[in-house]
């Protein structure tokens, strides 16, 4: 798919010194999801003498189908278009120095597997032109999380002729 980079020109694809970072729920660089609940995804740009940004952001299988389900939870500075795309709003697009668009995410189901997020950005000094505008191209890659096996554990412990302290007792495991 294409990138900003027809539109703003400036150094070469990826070139420029923008920070690029995925979080989910709070968790820049997280690496893995649980298969179904909704988080709380934060995509922030930050690069000097930049004061207006734009983004487009998909989330794909390995397969290259739509994984999970992009949700614009401030439609004000972001906005699904086509099939579950994301992008910046004209509100939406204004910083100095950085930006952090907020939206959420469904997990696909169980099974889906690897999920990457694509995403391109452009980081602008908006003088009304193309030149000296930065376009980035970024891909962040999630692994599916195993499934938690839950194990019903019964400690049976003989307290025959010990006394016990006031505060109980503890019991240590390995894992």
């Amino acid at each position: 798919e294409s990138n900003c980079s027809s539109r703003h020109a400036g150094l070469a694809l990826n070139a420029g010194p923008a920070v690029r970072t995925l979080s989910l729920n709070g968790v820049a660089g997280a690496t893995s999801y649980v298969p179904g609940p909704t988080y709380n995804v934060q995509y922030t740009v930050s690069e000097a003498g930049r004061n207006r940004y734009g983004f487009q952001l998909v989330a794909r299988t390995a397969t290259n189908q739509t994984a999970g389900n992009l949700i614009a939870s401030e439609p004000n500075r972001a906005m699904l278009v086509s099939a579950q795309r994301l992008t910046h709003t004209g509100n939406g697009n204004s910083g100095t120095g950085t930006i952090t668009w907020n939206f959420q995410w469904t997990a696909p189901a169980a099974g889906t597997g690897v999920v990457r997020f694509y995403v391109s950005t452009n980081a602008t000094n908006a003088n009304g032109s193309t030149s000296g505008d930065n376009t980035y191209t970024n891909t962040f890659t999630l692994q599916e999380a195993p499934p938690v096996v839950n194990r019903q554990v019964t400690f049976r412990v003989n307290m025959t002729s010990v006394s016990v302290a006031s505060t109980g007792i503890l019991i240590v495991t390995g894992k």
